[in-house]
């Protein structure tokens, strides 16, 4: 499967009555840091990311929004 591009991810935040900013402080992370890893790695099908927090960010990313993410791993 196709990984979300940034317009999926927020599309999908918004449907749920959140969007980056809020997802990123209930799950105590930095917004910026959260902000930056969707920009670079967020629709990338090539590569996957490599920092443990980068990973862990999409990853919870796509458990909330449904997507699989067995990109991710």
């Amino acid at each position: 499967m196709a990984a979300p591009t940034q317009e999926q991810i927020a599309h999908a935040l918004e449907t749920r009555g959140t969007n980056l900013c809020a997802w990123a402080k209930e799950r105590e992370y930095k917004y910026t840091t959260v902000y930056n890893t969707v920009q670079r790695w967020a629709g990338r099908n090539d590569r996957t990311p490599h920092g443990g927090i980068a990973r862990q960010i999409m990853s919870d990313l796509a458990s909330y929004i449904g997507e699989d993410d067995d990109s991710v791993d």
